[in-house]
């Protein structure tokens, strides 16, 4: 079908027994002899498998039929693309109606199936011409949801438990692939036809049976060649009505899919009229996502981890050895006068392009990342105009490429683990496993510390980074864009930062060896209390936890609420702020002490996580503590004796700016939500961007943010 929704045919190519067709009809729908009228035409898209528009009497079906001709075992496979199909009838995925199978070689000389007439558009060009940005951006975001849907069904709950192998499936699709190519090579070879290629085909093999025992495994339905020109949209609006063309369907890993959609970032725009590519394409003018954000997209929708660069990779190679192999069949069944295709002539140049394709992914890898790639280096001038050295600059680029490439697609994956945590009863005994793995990450790149001021410790090992306030501060609402995991990733989540800062400025040697090597390291995390139910605490002269010097130690009475932190299983240290119990007439800013408590300190009683809007932010929460008699040693008093309001001054000043920060971040944030959901959602006959009133509160929400 063109866009304009009329039924892109021609008369047909490879003709029907119109006979035998009307009689199958004519039977199946009990109108023998009634004489209903019957045309069809061929389809002019498609490769592969002849496909027909049938028309008898009122009804409008499509015919799908194995082609004519000797054919290579398991190819064209169209009773899976039914039974594929059938299965998914009861589903949200889009596929079109059933209506008879048929493996009666007595009717057509080949089986073949009905199926439901469709209307609606095919995109054939991925630049998709004469649409606004908005609407392309739109379409995109329809495959991945559309693909997502389909790779979150359970095989065996839809009877195709035996649809396919769980296991191995990059094993299979090669080996399957292979023996095609060269059992169509040999054809070629028969007809002395050369193709050429040779060396391209040698290197992609070696690499793809080189990596392939490499790749993990995953299981679930796939299509097996999800393209953008193998949907159908709506007439009007950016949503899909049909995935059609199932014959590749199998049970097998998931990437393959995506890696299929996002060939086309690979391709040149005008390879020829068989394929059509978005290579060199000015992607963010037409408002077409890039392949990086479609992965990205992707992974979060279907709360996965991101994807590996050698897993992605060898899928993309992988499909492009797959495509050309397609291609060289399109080309060898034109050689036997079979083929499908009205251009199969065009095959051979896209046979060489696609070799050749993944014969350079594997050689030069070439993960076509822009948030991996130096292009997406920020310009001083785009960071509210504020100054920036040389250095801060490379390392602001430096966090923003990791924050795009692996902190961000992995906030789904940190959802996911901690409701399987919660489900489990461990909310608040583990924390989910994908923190300790980015935290080895960013340390290893040395994004580790950012807020901290250069200081060398008593292990010897220097910490932090030479970053004003500023230019830190910046970096924290590139951070607050995903608050719930980016800070700590980097070993700059509050309280920690604040803890981190008091014990590196005013702490003794013994003290930062105890606390502040680990807590730098990232072994550990601590909490600040100061806050408590019956006075406004951000006064700290207010404060009324008691702490009594003895001969040999404090004594700390009190209770504390809303103490964030202390709920992580890791918190080991607690930095109590207190009132000195004393019988002089002290200064009102003398009064406060902050000594270092270890949570196991007898005495030390964490009573309930306190809810904020309705959550409990296990496992880090904030609880209610309470002190009873503990006693602690003289060397845990920080800076000395009243010093604490002194202390809290120091603290306070940088972390509002950090707090404030990471806040514009959380808005930012918040705006790119808001305007993805706007060029997405379609209501009321148009997308919700192009309602003047969602554009005026687009508008609105930007100049607050600013």
């Amino acid at each position: 079908m063109e866009p304009d929704g009329a039924a892109d045919v021609e008369p047909m190519r490879q003709p029907l027994d119109l006979v035998r067709l009307r009689w199958y009809l004519e039977k199946h729908f009990a109108m023998m002899g009634k004489n209903v009228g019957l045309s069809v035409h061929q389809f002019k898209h498609g490769q592969s498998n002849p496909t027909y528009l049938v028309e008898f009497g009122a009804q409008r079906m499509v015919l799908r039929k194995q082609p004519a001709g000797n054919i290579l075992p398991s190819a064209h496979a169209v009773d899976r693309e039914y039974r594929v199909m059938e299965a998914l009838q009861t589903t949200a995925v889009p596929v079109p109606r059933m209506v008879a199978f048929c493996n009666d070689p007595s009717v057509l000389g080949t089986p073949f199936f009905l199926m439901e007439y469709v209307p609606g558009r095919v995109f054939k060009d991925p630049s998709l011409p004469n649409m606004t940005p908005m609407e392309r951006y739109a379409i995109y975001h329809a495959l991945i949801d559309v693909l997502a849907t389909l790779h979150a069904l359970d095989p065996s709950s839809l009877g195709l438990g035996d649809f396919g192998k769980a296991r191995e499936y990059g094993q299979r699709v090669l080996r399957t692939w292979t023996r095609q190519y060269n059992a169509q090579m040999a054809v070629l070879v028969q007809h002395k036809i050369a193709l050429g290629g040779e060396g391209d085909v040698k290197a992609v093999s070696d690499y793809l049976h080189g990596a392939v025992g490499s790749i993990p495994d995953e299981s679930c339905i796939v299509h097996g060649d999800f393209r953008l020109d193998n949907v159908i949209f709506h007439p009007t609006e950016p949503r899909i009505v049909a995935l059609l063309d199932w014959e590749l369907s199998t049970v097998g890993h998931p990437l393959a899919d995506v890696a299929t959609l996002c060939s086309l970032y690979r391709v040149p725009a005008t390879t020829s009229q068989m394929v059509h590519g978005l290579a060199n394409r000015n992607l963010p003018r037409l408002g077409i996502p890039t392949e990086a954000h479609v992965v990205r997209t992707y992974c979060k929708r279907m709360l996965r981890y991101p994807v590996a660069d050698a897993t992605w990779r060898f899928y993309l190679s992988l499909v492009f050895f797959r495509l050309a192999v397609i291609l060289q069949g399109v080309y060898a069944r034109q050689v036997l006068g079979n083929a499908s295709s009205a251009h199969a002539g065009a095959a051979k140049d896209c046979y060489l392009l696609f070799i050749q394709l993944g014969a350079a992914i594997g050689h030069e890898g070439g993960y076509n990342n822009d948030a991996l790639s130096n292009k997406n280096m920020v310009n001083p001038s785009v960071l509210m105009g504020l100054p920036l050295s040389p250095h801060a600059l490379q390392v602001y680029g430096k966090l923003q490429r990791f924050c795009d490439a692996r902190v961000f697609p992995s906030e789904s994956v940190h959802v996911a683990e901690l409701a399987a945590l919660k489900d489990a009863g461990r909310a608040w005994l583990e924390v989910p496993p994908i923190v300790e793995t980015l935290k080895a990450e960013a340390k290893a790149l040395g994004l580790w510390n950012l807020f901290l001021t250069k200081v060398t410790l008593p292990n010897g090992v220097t910490y932090g980074e030479t970053l004003t306030n500023v230019e830190y501060a910046l970096m924290c609402e590139l951070m607050g864009r995903c608050v719930t995991l980016a800070p700590e990733v980097f070993n700059c989540a509050a309280p920690d930062t604040g803890n981190m800062e008091i014990l590196s400025r005013f702490g003794t040697w013994e003290q930062q060896q105890r606390w502040l090597v680990p807590l730098c390291e990232g072994k550990i995390r601590s909490c600040f209390a100061m806050t408590e139910r019956y006075v406004a605490s951000s006064d700290a002269t207010n404060v009324c936890t008691q702490v009594e010097r003895c001969d040999d130690g404090y004594v700390i009475n009190g209770d504390k609420w809303y103490i964030s932190g202390a709920g992580d299983p890791r918190c080991q240290l607690i930095i109590v702020m207190g009132k000195i119990k004393s019988t002089e007439i002290l200064s009102p800013f003398r009064q406060q002490s902050m000594i270092l408590v270890p949570i196991d300190t007898p005495g030390v009683s964490l009573k309930r996580p306190m809810h904020v809007f309705g959550y409990d932010d296990a496992p880090h929460g904030h609880l209610e503590v309470s002190f009873h008699n503990v006693k602690v040693p003289l060397t845990s008093i920080l800076l000395g004796d009243g010093r604490g309001f002194e202390i809290a001054q120091a603290r306070l000043g940088p972390g509002r700016i950090h707090h404030c920060m990471r806040a514009i971040g959380m808005a930012e944030r918040c705006m790119e939500l808001m305007v993805h959901r706007a060029k997405t959602r379609y209501a009321f006959q148009q997308l919700l961007a192009e309602n003047p009133v969602v554009a005026a509160s687009v508008a609105k929400s930007r100049w607050f943010v600013r």
